[in-house]
């Protein structure tokens, strides 16, 4: 059995809300959820004994609640959730043929000059005594990148970490 975890692609494009994740020293899951969108609440207290996977900010608002997937079924163990993911595998992954923009080093450099020369205009001021300055370079993704595939396989690696993937409906969650 191959480790193809790109049916999760689909299911992200999808309508059903799922997490794949695995607590520290156990095995990996999958939760599905197979209508309806997630439960949102503006308070942990509100899950007042629910079940399922939560996802809570450090401070919850009406525009950025506590999510609750429910469990409707829960595939338990790397067999049986790549199993899960094959019988998916009659839809397939949704890529997008967007490319990617890359930085050039020229132009990387510029824009990294030009912070640091304002670093140094504010340190030289004093209105600052120090700054964390950091460079980024955007690569193209090959056609066949899967983001979920790549967390799924980090979720299976690091079996003493707590790794989530998951995706609710976009709709389902308001953005502020």
């Amino acid at each position: 059995m191959t480790d193809d975890y790109s049916a999760l692609d689909s299911l992200t494009a999808s309508d059903r809300s799922f997490a794949v994740y695995r607590r520290p020293g156990l095995e990996p899951e999958l939760m599905l959820q197979f209508d309806g969108l997630p439960e949102t609440f503006e308070t942990l207290t509100e899950l007042n004994g629910r079940s399922g996977f939560v996802m809570a900010p450090f401070q919850s608002t009406e525009n950025h609640p506590v999510v609750l997937i429910r469990p409707d079924q829960i595939f338990t163990g790397k067999p049986q959730v790549l199993n899960h993911l094959q019988s998916l595998t009659s839809t397939q992954p949704l890529h997008s043929d967007q490319a990617e923009t890359k930085t050039s080093t020229d132009e990387g450099y510029a824009v990294y000059k030009g912070a640091f020369d304002l670093f140094q205009k504010a340190l030289h001021a004093g209105s600052c005594e120090k700054i964390v300055l950091s460079r980024t370079l955007q690569l193209p993704l090959p056609k066949d990148f899967s983001g979920m595939s790549a967390a799924t396989a980090a979720c299976f690696t690091f079996i003493a970490c707590r790794v989530p993937a998951m995706a609710p409906p976009s709709s389902s969650i308001s953005a502020a």
